[in-house]
Formats: C-alpha cells, sequence, structure tokens
C-alpha cells in the first residue's frame, strides 16, 4: 500500500512539475550539459549553425513570456511553426544586413507547440568558432545560480582570450557603434525589437557595450535587455548575469 501511494505521489509531482516553466527550464537547461538527451549543435549544408534539441521542452508561450515580446514573423510549418525574432539597430540609416536575426523551430506536441531548433544570428556564427562554443557551454554548465541575488556566476577561466574577435572584426560585424563612444574606448550599439519607427507596439530595446584593450582585444561585455542584463570580464575570467525585475511578477507571467 505504502509503495503505491509513493507512486501516484511520483506521478501526481510529475504532473505538476510538467506544467511549470521552472521544470522545464531545468529540461532545457540538463540537455545543454549533459550527453543524453543533449543540445546538438549542426553545420548547416547552406551555411549557419543551428541548436537542435533532442527534446523539445519549452512551449512557445514560455519563449514569448522569457523573450518579453511577440516575434518580429511567424509562420505555420506542416509539423508545427516557425518565429523570427528580430533586432534592429537603432540607426535608422543602418543596412539590413546589420540587423541581428534569430530564427525558432516549434514542433506541435502535447496539445502546443515546443522549441526544436534554434538558428545562430550570422553575425555569432562568424565570431563563434566550434571551439569557442564549446567553452561558453562549459562554462555556463558550471556556473553558480543565487535565487535569493537573482544572479548567476559564471567562470570564465577556460574560455581563450585569443579566440575572441578584435576590434576590427567585431565593427565589422555589426557595423560602427550607434551611441557615443566613452572615453575608456567602450563602443556602444543599441537595438529595437522589431522596427524601432513602427508605430503601432511600444519599442524594446536592447544595449550592448564591447571595452577592448589598447591591442585592439575584448576586455569585457555588457548587455541589457529589458528585465535582464549581463557582464562578461575576460580579464577578471568571471561573467555575471543578473535578473532586475521582480520574482514574483515573473512568475505571475509566465506561470512559473
Amino acid at each position: 500500500m505504502r509503495r503505491l501511494i509513493t507512486v501516484f505521489a511520483i506521478v501526481g509531482v510529475s504532473a505538476l512539475l510538467d506544467g511549470c516553466l521552472y521544470y522545464r527550464l531545468a529540461q532545457t537547461y540538463r540537455q545543454l550539459c549533459d550527453n543524453s538527451p543533449r543540445i546538438a549543435i549542426l553545420e548547416l549544408d547552406a551555411g549557419g549553425r543551428v541548436l537542435v534539441f533532442d527534446e523539445p521542452t519549452l512551449f512557445d508561450t514560455d519563449v514569448a513570456c522569457l523573450m518579453g515580446a511577440a516575434p518580429s514573423a511567424s509562420e505555420a510549418t506542416r509539423h508545427g511553426k516557425q518565429w523570427r525574432y528580430v533586432a534592429t539597430p537603432m540607426d535608422i540609416e543602418a543596412s539590413a544586413d546589420r540587423a541581428i536575426i534569430v530564427d525558432l523551430t516549434f514542433v506541435s506536441a502535447d496539445g502546443g507547440y515546443r522549441l526544436s531548433r534554434a538558428t545562430l544570428p550570422p553575425q555569432l556564427e562568424r565570431i563563434l568558432s566550434p571551439h569557442l562554443i564549446d567553452q561558453s557551454i562549459s562554462a555556463a554548465c558550471h556556473g553558480e545560480l543565487d535565487l535569493i541575488r537573482r544572479t548567476a556566476r559564471v567562470d570564465l577561466s577556460g574560455i581563450d582570450r585569443a579566440s575572441l574577435p578584435d576590434r576590427a572584426s567585431v565593427i565589422e560585424l555589426f557595423g560602427p557603434p550607434n551611441d557615443p563612444t566613452s572615453a575608456d574606448g567602450t563602443l556602444s550599439w543599441s537595438y529595437c525589437l522589431g522596427s524601432c519607427t513602427a508605430p503601432d507596439h511600444p519599442t524594446i530595446m536592447s544595449k550592448v557595450d564591447v571595452t577592448f584593450d589598447p591591442s585592439g582585444q575584448i576586455e569585457q561585455v555588457t548587455a541589457d535587455y529589458l528585465q535582464y542584463s549581463a557582464h562578461a570580464n575576460f580579464t577578471e575570467e568571471r561573467a555575471r548575469v543578473t535578473f532586475r525585475g521582480s520574482i514574483a511578477r515573473i512568475s505571475l507571467d509566465c506561470g512559473l
């Protein structure tokens, strides 16, 4: 009888967790850091890299809530649907190839749509070598999460700074900075999610600051997007990701 009660308890907890975003995020993290099931990084025949989830876990509603916005474009596919998020440079004269584009593929499953593939932006494909991707994933998987301070800390000592792009390469890929350059040589880029001039929806902005040493090598990178903030200091070999909003609010909005 006790064993039967235990089985029912496990089944009940599993059912409750399956409706919890925390649990689905944990499943996604496990795929990133474990061998099976895992997230594979594939080279496409047509060029580019794509993340493939062996076991799709996140729903489209999870992704939209975590992104803080609906996709820039959406279309139905044979097995589900395709989303595209576009981050447009604030500089209205910037060419279209400066936009940062992420394509997400969802498959129909469990009465909804689960994320199965994510295509990396072309700019990141040219920056991130397979070796640097492996180093970055390893660092993320050994990070420390502090829920009280709403912060994640990552040790960057395993990342080879020589493999990072230099100042000239960063400007070539992302274009001239569209924010004034600071006295310490930090370059800044600001982006809008979607169109920067569309009158029918509020502008969601993101900002990226990159600081270089005198030789042109990256020293620090800071990125801000909605309630998220990330700071990587490669000279001190550490990184920090912070959630500045209310855990209670995002729990209510996203159903955590």
